[in-house]
């Protein structure tokens, strides 16, 4: 692939974006229903849809950057955050539970695009990961791509 092509074709995704997840293996997009959050479907409803924003502000933070203290808050308006291995959605709080590190697999040069393949980082150091199509937060490792 031609790398200028497609970092062309791709936007950049600005701070307070809508997102759509999809986990690489499946396909499927992750999905809020009830609290829970899954990974079962590919579609791009309202129940997939997740607002990204960052921890910096200013007009020159408006660009999401590997290595962003990123927080993940779906339509419903609750932010996402690590308690254990748990992965969930209860409070619209902004705290360190619900803070991800945003690591970029192959990341072009530059601000986040569209497409790009991604791991979130918790607070306690173990990285979101879809087992069995729930979102869990176990290992201390990138999951297998």
């Amino acid at each position: 692939r031609d790398p200028a092509v497609s970092v062309a074709l791709r936007p950049v995704v600005h701070r307070g974006d809508r997102i759509f997840l999809r986990h690489t293996s499946s396909g499927n997009n992750l999905d809020v229903e009830n609290g829970e959050l899954r990974a079962r479907r590919r579609v791009h409803g309202t129940r997939q849809t997740f607002t990204i924003d960052k921890l910096e502000g200013g007009a020159v933070c408006g660009d999401i950057w590997p290595g962003d203290t990123i927080f993940l808050t779906a339509a419903s308006g609750m932010t996402l955050e690590v308690v254990g291995e748990e992965v969930r959605l209860n409070s619209a709080a902004r705290g360190p539970r619900q803070a991800f590190v945003l690591e970029v697999h192959n990341p072009d040069p530059g601000p986040l695009r569209a497409g790009s393949t991604v791991f979130f980082r918790s607070h306690t150091g173990t990285y979101l990961e879809v087992f069995a199509s729930k979102m869990k937060a176990r290992f201390v490792h990138r999951g297998g791509l």
